[in-house]
């Protein structure tokens, strides 16, 4: 005897069991991409099972993992505004933390790392978040050694914290330092134009920068920096220049016309054979028909750009222990660094700009990056 005689029960009965199974076949998977909670999982899931009741969900969790992989501030406030109440939102702004002090660093406001704060206030960053808030407020404490050497006991974990204990120690170090007094040697090459010109304006500017860091300057005419005997306090000055003639050079495809090369290097010194406290190559090149017979290259028609670059370095007391290790940055390719207070921009021959911040120079941190389009 058959158990369904009706063919209308029949034709019931089928689509119920293979709902059914269907569903105990979709509670099997989902338990299985729950247990595994991974997104590969919760994919494959809505991929065999796209109609099922935990779709929803699957996919709500395999949002969340995609971000989690990639953390993105962006993909946050997407989640965030389609699922306002998912119980994965504070793991996920948890994982986001580093993203959000990125941001705030690359900002460099005590503002950003005040609205940092106030979206982290118990994460693993807040003590590093708010040291740099208390300096940046501080506007670094005006080199205070009192205040530095407080700071960097009460706020160790915050990135300026080594570069205000370093800066407290050579403070202290140059407290009445070495460098009283100045004696300035102005060096021109024999042949170079209007030499006097150049003399006096060097002098002028050495002068202008001895008064300001309010120091004695004596200018030493026509003697060599070896001829001083060390005395105690005084340090030298020199300014050396020449010019001379450049010929046709061929470099990246590009053709150097025939010109002339200004080039001045400055260095202040303790004693004649030390190493220089500082020294810097100024330079200036122009084509043949820039520069006229007899004249100075300091004198064409382009020499702004090296007289806006030009300064005369003044300090009190040695800095070797100031300077710092080499960074490599693409060889051949930097352009030029701008920096002020503890951010630089880097420009590359191919357009990129990096800012780096420099609250540590022994760490620099490269924040942003841009890249120029190349049809631009």
């Amino acid at each position: 005897m058959p158990l369904v005689s009706n063919p209308r029960w029949t034709s019931c009965l089928f689509p119920a069991l293979i709902l059914l199974i269907s569903g105990c076949s979709a509670d099997r998977a989902w338990r299985a991409a729950e247990a595994a909670d991974t997104g590969p999982a919760y994919a494959r899931f809505l991929r065999n099972h796209p109609d099922s009741t935990h779709g929803i969900v699957a996919q709500e969790r395999l949002e969340y993992e995609k971000i989690r992989s990639d953390p993105s501030l962006g993909a946050y406030a997407e989640f965030e505004k389609r699922y306002p109440e998912s119980e994965r939102l504070p793991a996920l702004l948890s994982s986001l933390e580093p993203a959000y002090f990125d941001r705030a660093r690359a900002t460099g406001t005590p503002g950003a790392y005040e609205s940092f704060l106030s979206t982290f206030p118990t994460g693993d960053l807040k003590a590093r978040a708010e040291g740099n808030r208390a300096y940046l407020e501080a506007s670094g404490f005006g080199a205070r050694i009192s205040d530095l050497v407080l700071f960097a006991r009460e706020h160790p974990q915050s990135d300026f914290a080594p570069e205000a204990r370093r800066s407290a120690e050579q403070a202290s170090l140059s407290q009445g330092g070495p460098i009283q007094a100045l004696r300035l040697v102005i060096q021109i090459d024999p042949g170079v134009g209007e030499a006097d010109l150049l003399r006096a304006r060097f002098a002028r500017l050495a002068r202008v920068a001895s008064s300001r860091a309010d120091l004695p300057l004596e200018v030493v005419e026509g003697a060599h920096p070896g001829a001083f005997e060390r005395a105690r306090g005084v340090a030298t000055l020199v300014i050396h220049h020449r010019e001379i003639e450049t010929l046709i050079r061929v470099e990246g495809g590009q053709i150097d016309r025939p010109g002339m090369m200004a080039l001045t290097t400055v260095s202040l010194r303790m004693g004649a054979t030390d190493d220089p406290v500082f020294e810097r190559d100024f330079r200036l090149r122009v084509d043949s028909s820039q520069h006229v017979e007899g004249s100075s290259v300091l004198s064409s028609s382009i020499a702004g750009r090296y007289w806006d670059e030009f300064f005369v370095p003044i300090a009190r007391s040695a800095t070797h222990s100031r300077v710092r290790a080499l960074h490599t940055l693409d060889a051949g390719q930097v352009v030029d660094v701008d920096a002020t207070l503890d951010r630089a921009v880097i420009l590359f021959r191919d357009g990129r700009v990096q800012l780096v911040e420099l609250a540590d120079p022994d760490r620099p941190v490269f924040l942003a990056r841009h890249a120029r389009p190349r049809d631009l």
